[in-house]
């Protein structure tokens, strides 16, 4: 029998993290012996293909790891989604939530299994690992052996909410992570709150492992909090979901609405739109019906107006690069106006002639059409059958691509 089922979610990122904390989870030891009775779940949720080839040909040689690829190329990242993957294929009694930058004790299990049972919600810190930290000089059978822990920073409580221990049933009773989070969410402050507060026969009770006796460390890796990587916005409605749901008893308990089940694993045929991408992107044959023009808010009514005409199966596809679109901007006229303004600014005066035409043309913004896409494809969930979304930058590096293929449900 399986007692516990380590959830590891994970899309591209930095393969050689993932193969330390795999490599941690693999031996996990209990009276000095090996411990059978567990599993790894390692959810790869749609990364490109030379990654996921990749790990899961290294995962192949770990018998307690389980590599399982959701084939959800060109989705939004959806923590929510990817650890549900795990949730509901998971053979154990109880449900270990890891984040793939973690290395684990060797003796991690057994302290869990001396703390855990049915009523018990457990938490655990982590240790941060600085910037250059040498792996080499302290790895030791794919553990850290660190004797002195107070050299690293602890996490705090409120940090650490995502890394537990839960009872396997009790999470699905509850219907496991809300998936409306995307990107970036309260995904584990969620589901720690309704855990709480749901009406089980017996309630659960929070608790903390004693990280110093089996220490997990957290890999360093660049923070990821660039403020354009997400939808304008779209921090304060997470929030906002977060705090309204719990003003209707009947949101205690998450349910999609769109009907896709909790959890999906997606497969080729379920795809179009993925399968689509791969067909015709290589060659150059992506061929749009869409497109957005200038003036930018007349095109966003263009597009929701396009898509709701279309019939069942049939696709939106958009592939455009956002430049200067209208070929007038590049006229002799306005060019010789921009030289002028150009010339005037570094004699710094402050008079700026008006370029000419200036109503007739502009500049798309990237991200202005990428949070309008965004939003689109959240709000109108329920009418689409599937999607496919990719950006990509120019030769500056900037974002500058978006190619988004849309199939009608």
């Amino acid at each position: 029998m399986t007692k516990f089922s380590f959830i590891v979610p994970y899309r591209n990122r930095d393969t050689q993290i993932a193969k330390r904390c795999l490599l941690s989870l693999q031996n996990q030891i209990f009276n000095q012996n090996l411990i059978t009775d567990y599993e790894v779940i390692f959810i790869d949720y749609g990364s490109d293909k030379a990654i996921s080839d990749e790990l899961e040909s290294f995962c192949a040689d770990l018998d307690k790891v389980n590599y399982v690829f959701n084939n959800v190329r060109g989705f939004f990242w959806s923590r929510s989604a990817s650890i549900n993957n795990g949730i509901y294929l998971a053979k154990g009694e109880y449900c270990i939530i890891a984040d793939v930058d973690m290395i684990y004790s060797p003796i991690f299990l057994e302290e869990v299994d001396k703390n855990i049972n049915q009523n018990t919600l457990l938490h655990y810190q982590c240790f941060y690992l600085n910037e250059g930290f040498e792996y080499d000089k302290y790895l030791e059978n794919h553990s850290l052996k660190i004797e002195n822990t107070n050299q690293f920073e602890k996490s705090s409580k409120e940090s650490a909410m995502g890394i537990v221990v839960i009872p396997t049933q009790k999470l699905k009773e509850i219907g496991a992570f809300d998936e409306y989070y995307k990107l970036w969410g309260v995904e584990d402050k969620d589901l720690n709150r309704r855990l709480l507060n749901y009406d089980y026969s017996e309630k659960l009770e929070m608790k903390w492992l004693n990280t110093e006796k089996s220490p997990v460390f957290h890999q360093w890796h660049p923070a990821a909090n660039n403020p354009l990587a997400q939808p304008k916005g779209w921090e304060k409605i997470v929030i906002d979901h977060y705090h309204n749901k719990y003003d209707k008893p009947k949101l205690t308990i998450h349910k999609k609405t769109n009907g896709i089940e909790i959890g999906k694993i997606y497969t080729n045929e379920e795809r179009p739109a993925l399968g689509i991408y791969e067909k015709c992107y290589s060659d150059n044959s992506l061929s749009s019906n869409f497109s957005f023009d200038f003036p930018i808010e007349k095109s966003y009514s263009s597009f929701v107006s396009q898509f709701m005409k279309l019939d069942k199966n049939e696709s939106l596809i958009l592939n455009q690069s956002f430049s200067l679109i209208d070929e007038k901007a590049t006229s002799k006229a306005a060019q010789g106006v921009r030289k002028i303004n150009n010339l005037l600014e570094k004699v710094k005066v402050s008079y700026r002639m008006t370029e000419l035409l200036k109503h007739t043309y502009g500049n798309i913004d990237f991200y202005q059409v990428r949070d309008f896409l965004f939003y689109f494809i959240v709000d109108f969930e329920d009418f689409i059958e599937d999607y496919y979304y990719k950006q990509e930058n120019g030769s500056n590096g900037k974002p500058e691509k978006i190619t988004l293929i849309l199939f009608k449900k």
